[in-house]
């Protein structure tokens, strides 16, 4: 947000005149009501009027359209040095957001708003202004003449969009039948009017509001620019934009300081190496020591007759670092790319090269495919910590779970469509990944670039998604399978299912195309279209099954199989899109075959060189020791008697393996992929 500083003169006076286009922006008179004393230099305050024009039909406008018309009226009434900003909330940013006047937001300038006349005070600070009253209306244009209408707002009283309270009306730029208003006669309801609205066609007007601006002014554009980083350096020039000189054309007089430290009562590192320099705007200084130096330009625009300190209007402090540092050469993660088993510490080892002269900056980071907890000890800010990655063991393993890249041609989900029990399937219609920034899906894929979408391609015949998984059902367990369901605003809807199912043989991957298909299986439960969800939009489906002594003895061992449809219910051209598709098993167990990727990254920089030098590794992790060895290292063959995939044997055979695993492999540590 700009700023602007603005000259305040017993010598130069200004009178507003109802109707009168401003001459220049106001200056506050009277009491300034955040100090209860007189206006000084320094002082921050915005200013507010209701636009003259009223604004047409703007369905579709963005904030920045607002902005730009009330710009564009103040440009127009000589407000234009400072910057404006619409009092209104679109879909997209609330007014409170807009205008920088958040009271929840310490970053905002907090400070009196006024009018136009510069006396007729609207709130003391942000808090007031959105306390559901102001203290006067915004009821003068930006020409100073009275109005008292009813302006468009899309605000509800606290400052936020009002279509968040449970109003019936829309935000600024939307198409609704009835756009929230204020009135700019009642201090109870200047932004919303309780249960009044108008047609976005209807003529209104808009509320505006400046940036904070500031009694007084200061010199701008130093260069070096604040926190800059520089080579040490003698001499080094400062340089900086005076003031305008004031309006009976005398010069502009400057003090500059400068030093280690920003305090003038310390003159050993902060002193004056300009006095009273006429119209000076630039200076050399010593910077040729490793530090930070402070800098600070005062000015006099009153003649050389008032050259002392009530006339001083103080600069701001600036600083730089002067430094001989280099950021990071070069940084090598030495460990290799590990197998290891859930809950085994790895013990990783860094090597960086530095030439620089600041403390280096450490920061490990980790993702996991399948969720897994990650725990770098004494912690992810050192050189080469200890990662310690245990497993979840309630989620069974889903290819392709996001519909990320690669693209669904490497059999992870076969595409389906069937009838009743699901005996056959064809592939006459579509699907893939949908990109939503990128193939007219406007909202944000839950998970990852890309959702799954299908179309049917007959109305009579759900299609989706379909996958085996190597995961089999087993006793006394409950599943939860949850997916992100959504649906396009471009297509037809005719609903979706989200099917949980025993049994199913997938099609042969080893195919070109979809010439095959997932075959079979018994359906434990479904959602059969329960969400009621708003185009482009997503929810959360969920379905839970729990095991049956009874009705699924003969299930048990079967794989598991997910489907992900749409019900056609419309046209054939309905589509459904599918996200994040994830299931647990409950008691939670080690899920035969399962391995994780776990890709971790050391990013390294140090105080001056932000930007940090980075080195990846990647860590495959199985649920235990004995599965890392045999599928991690490919020693199955190695290997004879009944061990099966799940390394789950009667004693005898595991005490004869085991023995053997660890004498000729040696698998008591994590190794090297």
């Amino acid at each position: 947000m700009k700023t602007k500083w603005l000259v305040m003169s017993v010598a130069v006076t200004m009178a507003l005149f109802a109707g009168a286009v401003m001459a220049e922006i106001p200056v506050p008179t009277g009491l300034n009501p955040a100090t209860g004393a007189a206006w000084t230099n320094g002082d921050a305050y915005r200013l507010a009027f209701i636009t003259s024009a009223n604004i047409g039909s703007p369905v579709g406008w963005t904030i920045d359209d607002f902005n730009a018309h009330v710009q564009g009226l103040a440009d127009a009434a000589g407000l234009g040095e400072a910057a404006w900003y619409v009092i209104g909330s679109t879909a997209e940013v609330d007014a409170r957001d807009n205008t920088s006047t958040n009271p929840e937001d310490p970053e905002d300038p907090d400070c009196p708003i006024l009018l136009v006349d510069g006396a007729t005070i609207v709130a003391t600070d942000n808090l007031d202004l959105w306390d559901g009253e102001v203290q006067n209306t915004i009821s003068m244009d930006e020409n100073g003449t009275a109005k008292d209408h009813w302006p468009f707002t899309g605000t509800y009283k606290d400052g936020t969009k009002s279509s968040e309270h449970g109003a019936s009306f829309g935000d600024l730029g939307d198409d609704a039948a009835n756009i929230t208003q204020g009135r700019s006669d009642i201090t109870t309801e200047w932004i919303w009017r309780m249960w009044t609205g108008d047609p976005p066609a209807t003529l209104l007007p808009l509320y505006a509001m400046s940036e904070a601006l500031f009694v007084g002014r200061q010199v701008s554009d130093p260069d070096p620019e604040y926190d800059a980083t520089i080579d040490p350096i003698n001499p080094l020039t400062l340089s900086w934009t005076n003031l305008d000189p004031n309006l009976l054309g005398d010069s502009v007089y400057v003090d500059v300081w400068f030093g280690t430290d920003p305090n003038k009562l310390q003159p050993l590192v902060y002193s004056k190496v300009v006095t009273a320099g006429e119209n000076v705007s630039s200076a050399e200084v010593d910077a040729s020591v490793i530090g930070t130096y402070y800098w600070q330009v005062d000015s006099y625009i009153y003649g050389p007759a008032h050259i002392n300190e009530p006339n001083m209007i103080e600069g701001p402090v600036w600083k730089f670092n002067a430094i001989s540092d280099l950021p990071p050469e070069s940084v090598t993660i030495d460990t290799p790319d590990m197998i290891t088993w859930s809950g085994k510490p790895v013990n990783l080892d860094a090597t960086v090269v530095d030439d620089g002269t600041s403390e280096l900056t450490y920061l490990w980071t980790a993702t996991s495919n399948m969720g897994d907890t990650i725990v770098f000890t004494p912690g992810d800010d050192v050189e080469d910590p200890i990662v310690t990655i245990t497993k979840d063991f309630s989620v069974i393993p889903i290819a392709n779970p996001g519909f990320e890249n690669p693209v669904l041609d490497d059999g992870d989900w076969d595409w389906s469509l069937g009838n009743q029990g699901w005996g056959y399937f064809a592939n006459d219609g579509y699907l893939g990944p949908w990109n939503p920034t990128t193939d007219d899906f406007p909202d944000e894929a839950p998970e990852g670039d890309n959702v799954g979408w299908t179309n049917p391609g007959n109305i009579s015949v759900p299609g989706g998604f379909a996958q085996v998984l190597t995961e089999t059902f087993t006793a006394n367990t409950t599943y939860t399978l949850t997916v992100e369901v959504g649906r396009s605003s471009y297509y037809s809807w005719g609903g979706y299912k989200v099917q949980l199912l025993a049994g199913g043989t997938p099609h042969d991957t080893t195919s070109t195309g979809y010439t095959g298909a997932v075959v079979g299986g018994n359906l434990l439960a479904e959602d059969d279209n329960s969400l009621n969800i708003a185009p482009d939009a997503f929810k959360t489906s969920t379905v839970v099954y729990t095991y049956d002594e009874v009705a699924d003895a003969n299930k048990v061992g079967e794989p598991l199989q997910i489907r992900l449809l749409c019900r056609g219910d419309v046209s054939d051209s309905d589509e459904a899109y599918f996200d994040d598709v994830r299931l647990t098993a409950d008691p939670p167990r080690p899920v035969s075959g399962a391995v994780s990727t776990v890709e971790l990254t050391l990013a390294v920089n140090d105080e001056f060189n932000p930007t940090p030098v980075t080195d990846s590794m990647t860590i495959d992790v199985y649920d235990t020791a004995c599965l890392a060895a045999r599928f991690g290292l490919a020693q199955a063959a190695v290997y004879p008697g009944d061990l099966d995939e799940d390394c789950d044997t009667d004693l005898a055979d595991l005490a004869a393996v085991a023995e053997k695993w660890l004498s000729d492999t040696g698998l008591t540590e994590p190794v090297p992929k």
